[in-house]
């Protein structure tokens, strides 16, 4: 299974009040990132990491294609807590196949996109999925864990 590493600059915002608002139903978006971005998403050591998604994002790193556009998870819940977890829930995302889709996928990212600006919309986690993948050759799903656990916190 794959892990969510949470951008340096989010976890401040947790703590100051500015926390994201999971539940809402289209504030936090998928957006996918092709291999190599100029700004790799899991080396943003130290407080010099990247903040926004306009920081991520230039047109270059973002996949395009027949399918693909931001998503958001259907249904997100934040658990009360429970044994010291909490959970974030949601349900699957689906991108259709199509031969014009895209192929060049590695990096999955989760922002709060509420604002309706990437300029001003915060990185909160993503997950290097190592290999590539698309909808060229199929129809993509990215699943939720067992429960529709997207993530937990401990």
């Amino acid at each position: 299974m794959a892990t969510w590493t949470f951008f340096n600059k989010f976890k401040p915002r947790i703590l100051n009040g500015n926390a994201t608002n999971f539940s809402s139903a289209t504030a936090v978006q998928v957006i996918l990132i092709k291999t190599s971005p100029s700004v790799v998403p899991t080396s943003n050591t130290g407080d010099s990491g990247i903040q926004w998604v306009s920081d991520l994002v230039p047109a270059s790193n973002e996949v395009s294609g027949t399918g693909y556009s931001r998503q958001s998870f259907g249904s997100m819940t934040v658990s009360s807590p429970s044994s010291g977890v909490v959970t974030v829930s949601g349900t699957s995302i689906t991108y259709t196949q199509s031969a014009s889709g895209f192929s060049n996928a590695e990096y999955i990212v989760l922002a709060d996109t509420s604002s309706g600006s990437d300029s001003t919309s915060p990185l909160i986690c993503c997950v290097d999925m190592v290999a590539t993948f698309g909808n060229v050759a199929g129809t993509l799903t990215i699943n939720t864990d067992t429960g529709n656990a997207i993530f937990t916190l401990t």
